[in-house]
Order: C-alpha cells, then sequence, then structure tokens
C-alpha cells in the first residue's frame, strides 16, 4: 500500500539459485505477497517459474539475466512458459540486443549500469570458495575487485573487469524500444 500510495512499482527479486530445501519458504514468501499483487517477480528458476504459472497466475513473471536469457529462441521460449519480460545477460553486443528485442514477444529489459562479474551474470564460485558465500544465491562478496598480488609488481584487480555504463550509447539503445533499462544499485 505505501509503494502503491506513491506511484511506486513493487518487484519481488526472487532470482538466486534454489535448492530443493529452498522451494517450501519460497512458496510461503509468494503466498505472503500474492495479495499485494506486485508488478513482477523475478525469477532466475525454471522450478519457481513453473508454480508461479500453475499456483500464482495473476503475478506477472519476470525472467531474471541470472535464467541466461541470451538469445531470441530463448526469449521466445521463456515467454512460451509463461514470462512477460525477460532480462538479458550484460555480456552481449548491441548488436545482439537488437536481434533479440526485434523477434522476442515479451518485454526485454537490459543493464545498462553496474558492475559486471568476472563470470557470465554471476554464475561464479570463486565468491563461494573465497569468502563463504555464494554469488549464485545473491551474496556475492566480490572477490574479483580485491587487489592481488604478484612477483614484480604491485597488487593489482587482475580478475575485475571495468563496470558497465552505457550512458553514451542511449541513443543507439532507444530506439530498439526495449521494455526496460535496468541500473544495478546493489552496492
Amino acid at each position: 500500500p505505501h509503494a502503491r500510495a506513491r506511484g511506486v512499482r513493487l518487484y519481488l527479486a526472487m532470482n538466486t539459485l534454489l535448492t530443493e530445501a529452498d522451494l517450501p519458504e519460497a512458496i510461503s514468501l509468494l503466498h505472503q505477497v500474492a495479495p499485494l499483487s506486485p508488478d513482477a517477480v523475478i525469477v532466475a528458476d525454471l522450478g519457481l517459474l513453473r508454480i508461479l504459472r500453475d499456483f500464482f497466475p495473476r503475478i506477472p513473471v519476470h525472467v531474471s539475466t541470472q535464467a541466461g536469457c541470451a538469445s531470441a529462441e530463448s526469449a521466445e521460449e521463456f515467454a512460451r512458459m509463461g514470462a512477460s519480460r525477460v532480462i538479458l545477460e550484460r555480456h552481449l553486443r548491441l548488436e545482439e540486443v537488437a536481434r533479440i528485442a526485434a523477434r522476442s514477444p515479451v518485454g526485454v529489459e537490459i543493464f545498462v549500469h553496474g558492475s559486471l562479474c568476472y563470470s557470465y551474470s554471476g554464475k561464479c564460485f570463486f565468491s563461494s570458495y573465497l569468502g563463504g558465500k555464494s554469488g549464485n544465491r545473491g551474496a556475492c562478496v566480490q572477490p574479483c575487485r580485491r587487489l592481488y598480488g604478484h612477483p614484480g609488481g604491485p597488487p593489482e584487480a587482475v580478475f575485475s573487469t571495468k563496470d558497465l555504463s552505457l550512458l553514451p550509447h542511449l541513443p543507439g539503445i532507444v530506439p530498439l524500444a526495449i521494455a526496460s533499462l535496468k541500473i544495478e544499485g546493489r552496492m
């Protein structure tokens, strides 16, 4: 009600790796949230997508970048499964995004600002290995951004990619009729 009274959309991010043990809690959460009529639930897990379609059909589903949508065929399949939007992987080139957006039967969302993962869209075990927290479960400690020493030189962020910043490219993105431009604000 607080968000609705202010004209703010409400999205529930449930886009982490779910295990069998996580499903009862996830379903319980959906039962609590459904009466609030969220604008969408963002999911990566195909089982959770099916549960939403079968038992919570009024809640729109957005497929997370974590699900690996990197082609028009993937977007079409997610649409067939009931998604109303797909969030493309961050590493795609503008030409690839344009082809997918032109063919997708559902809305296409892209990241335009934020961190890039050393791995593909957060599918990484580096954080689990070094920090004991899983990036695949939404708790990345960003070990790829740390400075590492090596013989003969100062410490460097050898695993760090540059952050995504598409501001200069917005004039080329706008005509693609992208449904939403995503700005990552986790940090």
